[in-house]
């Protein structure tokens, strides 16, 4: 026998997602993640992507390592934001976009070969 607990079960092991089973905690607010210069929008609107929003993508980005998850937990679609990501002046936004998703994917990483040494190890 192991010494590990068991893994939990589902009824349908197709609905476990890492969008779902593997979020981390977001980064705390001093976080130097956060700290890049937002993109300013020059005519902002109703539904614009806020220096807010911004903050919130990067650090749901950073906890889940998944653009999409990161772009609907702020409500906004995926084309908005590589559209914005892209624009002049957003080079701040980029490079967090790409350091979050960097530490996002990482952590990904680290929670496949745990579980992988954890399911070998039983």
């Amino acid at each position: 026998m192991s010494d590990h607990p068991p893994l939990p079960t589902r009824k349908t092991p197709r609905q476990a997602t890492s969008a779902v089973a593997h979020v981390a905690p977001e980064p705390e607010d001093d976080d130097p993640l956060l700290a890049f210069a937002p993109y300013c929008h020059t005519a902002p609107r109703r539904n614009s992507i806020t220096p807010d929003l911004q903050r919130r993508f990067i650090s749901t980005l950073a906890a889940t390592g998944i653009v999409k998850q990161a772009a609907k937990s702020i409500g906004r679609s995926l084309e908005a934001l590589y559209k914005m990501r892209h624009r002049p002046g957003a080079e701040g936004f980029a490079a967090a976009w790409d350091a979050a998703l960097e530490r996002g994917v990482q952590r990904l990483e680290d929670c496949a070969r745990t579980l992988s040494a954890y399911r070998f190890a039983t």
